[in-house]
């Protein structure tokens, strides 16, 4: 664990539709459930580490961490799971990365902090292409603009990340660590 005092999170509780509606949390890459990737590279980078699902929650909860459900039984997406994360979070600053990234680097907490300004609201991964709003960097405090995002009802992360005016960490030449498994063909790769 990090000595940074950080909470992580992983987004694992979404709809799976562009898989078929399988929990992609579960889903093997490389022989190894997606979660358990997300869980190896986060871990060590953070001083708590919480989960959320929707589906599957025993399984979840076998991995050792907390596991969080969406306020809302009608997978609003992962913004509903941002915002039980931030609500949960016993730090100020929170991770978060989506269960399907299996690439992502041993050291991009520290990258996200080193960008961070000190009174900074958000700090998002940019992959030299495009900004990737689902690994970034919260600080607690902006619940309470998530929660009147989520009020009404705008489920769009990249308009609420946006709205924070986040700084990008640049991980340009390293695109290939935010591989996105949406296909069954790819957690395969």
């Amino acid at each position: 664990m990090t000595n940074s005092p950080i909470t992580g999170l992983i987004l694992a509780g979404g709809r799976g539709r562009r898989m078929g509606g399988i929990d992609k949390g579960l889903t093997l890459f490389n022989e190894t459930a997606l979660i358990d990737h997300a869980i190896a590279t986060l871990d060590p980078q953070v001083s708590e580490l919480l989960i959320s699902a929707n589906r599957n929650i025993e399984q979840y909860r076998g991995r050792g961490y907390p596991v969080l459900t969406d306020e809302q039984a009608d997978f609003p997406g992962p913004l509903a799971g941002i915002h039980r994360g931030l609500e949960r979070a016993k730090h100020d600053l929170v991770v978060v990365i989506p269960c399907d990234t299996p690439k992502l680097s041993a050291t991009f907490v520290s990258r996200l902090l080193e960008v961070m300004p000190k009174d900074g609201a958000a700090c998002i991964a940019y992959d030299g292409v495009r900004d990737q709003h689902l690994v970034c960097l919260l600080r607690r405090s902006v619940s309470d603009s998530l929660d009147q995002t989520l009020r009404e009802q705008n489920y769009r992360v990249s308009d609420w990340i946006q709205s924070l005016d986040p700084v990008r960490c640049d991980f340009s030449g390293q695109a290939e660590m935010f591989l996105n498994i949406n296909q069954l063909s790819a957690s395969q790769l």
